[in-house]
């Protein structure tokens, strides 16, 4: 593609060099060569058009992928956050913000430990180091400060 796009640059400042000896009567025109470069920056320009047409179909489809995503993640019937190293939470479902009585939006930015039970907060933390020291599938259980039921952490 480098290639491409350096010979197309080429024949673009070659043809812009002819049109400027024409102007300037420095060469005699050549008919042949010109219409040569001209199909080929017709070429390139179909090409371009092409590969603009497939980004937009691409980016249609991520739009339409992203948007079901995000219907599926707000509308699951378990609360799901994703959150840092540092325990703060990056992205939370509806389901989340009902279980913790929080507007969506307050959720984003906050650490996940102001909604951990006081006294699961220490299981929480002690736990949470080994989260994202060693993969794997570990698991933990902590309550929840305003639901009334648990939330299942699993990492």
């Amino acid at each position: 593609m480098k290639k491409n796009k350096q010979y197309m640059e080429e024949l673009r400042k070659k043809a812009e060099s002819i049109k400027k000896s024409i102007a300037t009567n420095k060469i005699e025109y050549d008919a042949s060569e010109s219409k040569k470069i001209i199909h080929d920056l017709q070429t390139y320009q179909i090409e371009l058009e092409l590969q603009n047409e497939d980004l937009r179909n691409t980016q249609q489809e991520l739009e339409r992928t992203r948007s079901m995503f995000s219907r599926l993640f707000d509308n699951a019937p378990v609360g799901y956050i994703t959150i840092d190293e540092f325990g703060i939470i990056h992205q939370a479902n509806q389901t989340f913000a009902e279980l913790v009585a929080m507007p969506h939006g307050s959720l984003l930015r906050k650490p996940f430990s102001r909604f951990i039970l006081d006294e699961d907060s220490p299981i929480f933390l002690s736990r949470f180091r080994a989260f994202f020291s060693k993969p794997g599938g570990k698991t933990m259980d902590v309550r929840l400060s305003r639901a009334t039921s648990f939330f299942f952490c699993q990492a």
